[in-house]
């Protein structure tokens, strides 16, 4: 999370987050908090601002960065670190001890094996067929249970993918998201939640980033174009193939179904 004055920008992961924070802190000064942290609570008259991806590209990206042994994700599956991701989900919230509960029963009852499946499917990250693997095997009922900041037990699981899951619980006041977002079982019981307790504002489309980050800083007072953010350099790429040589129609229609969400959200 970072803040600046009239302003929170909550960090999606594989949005361009680091970029972006980058860009914000030199334009308007401010301060980052953990990295990725969900909204505490309601805000009190700022801009809420996040990120997005075309999810068919977000899922590349995460699994490529994983395939390139980076990220926390790649961590916790390959490694078995549920307890490394207890704490990732619990920073800057209160703790939940039912989640602590299922954490540590997670740790101790995970079975190696799974961890040598998931190396398997991160083992290059230029091959299409382990990526549709990976992904098929991920948003299985299986691999959902193996995922982190609470996916693998929440109810939402059954109605969203995990990149919609990311983006509904990182702009959703953690005092409303530990309470009320069991409570979804259909896909409209999604749209109303988001309708309703969503805090996100306005996003950053990482396929426009320089011109909606542009956008941004001049409606804060800060005027600036997007040929003045185009020689800064990007961080925490990933090497991969363009993004249509790893999907087939199957995996395509996983990902349209899973994601549904955003894509029809923010029109993807």
């Amino acid at each position: 999370m970072f803040l600046a004055d009239g302003l929170i920008y909550l960090q999606m992961q594989k949005t361009g987050c680091t970029h972006i924070t980058a860009v914000l802190n030199d334009r308007l000064g401010g301060q980052e908090r953990t990295k990725h942290q969900p909204l505490p609570r309601p805000p009190e008259g700022q801009l809420v601002l996040s990120s997005v991806r075309d999810p068919y590209d977000w899922y590349v990206s995460l699994w490529a960065y994983g395939a390139s042994e980076r990220g926390g994700l790649h961590g916790a599956l390959t490694r078995g670190r549920a307890l490394d991701a207890l704490r990732a989900d619990l920073r800057g919230a209160a703790p939940h001890p039912g989640r602590m509960i299922h954490a540590l029963r997670a740790y101790r009852a995970r079975k190696p094996t799974a961890a040598k499946l998931w190396r398997a499917l991160y083992a290059d990250p230029h091959d299409v067929t382990l990526f549709r693997r990976w992904l098929t095997h991920l948003l299985s009922e299986e691999g959902k249970r193996d995922l982190v900041e609470g996916y693998g037990e929440s109810p939402l699981r059954h109605v969203a993918g995990f990149m919609t899951y990311r983006f509904l619980r990182l702009g959703t006041p953690q005092t409303v998201w530990t309470t009320g977002h069991g409570a979804i079982r259909t896909y409209a019981d999604l749209c109303a939640y988001a309708e309703r307790h969503h805090a996100v504002q306005d996003v950053i489309k990482m396929e426009a980033l320089e011109s909606d980050l542009a956008r941004v800083l001049t409606d804060l007072g800060h005027p600036t174009s997007a040929a003045d953010l185009l020689t800064r350099k990007k961080t925490n790429t990933s090497k991969r193939l363009d993004v249509r040589a790893y999907y087939d129609d199957a995996t395509r229609a996983l990902v349209a179904d899973a994601e549904r969400w955003i894509i029809e959200r923010y029109g993807y």
